[in-house]
């Protein structure tokens, strides 16, 4: 699988990203749109770190900053069937 970003450059994702990535989509409510914007962050940061591939660490450290940027997270820290 490759990202291109809009200024054209286009970097693959590795395998280890690749099994990332797929692991996250059935772990809830990421849209395809929302697998897109982590695919999109992840390329920014590899491209940071000089790297020529999405590397995992690269899928992690982009959904996890994709979890504050959702409306769900406040959801859940004032559900209160969840035990504290």
């Amino acid at each position: 699988m490759k990202s291109e970003k809009e200024n054209g450059t286009t970097l693959s994702l590795d395998h280890e990203a690749s099994n990332w990535l797929e692991s996250f989509m059935p772990v809830g409510e990421i849209t395809e749109r929302g697998r897109q914007h982590i695919i999109d962050v992840a390329t920014t940061a590899a491209l940071l770190d000089n790297w020529n591939s999405i590397k995992g660490k690269h899928i992690i450290e982009s959904a996890e900053c994709r979890l504050f940027d959702r409306d769900s997270w406040v959801r859940a820290i004032n559900d209160n069937s969840i035990p504290k």
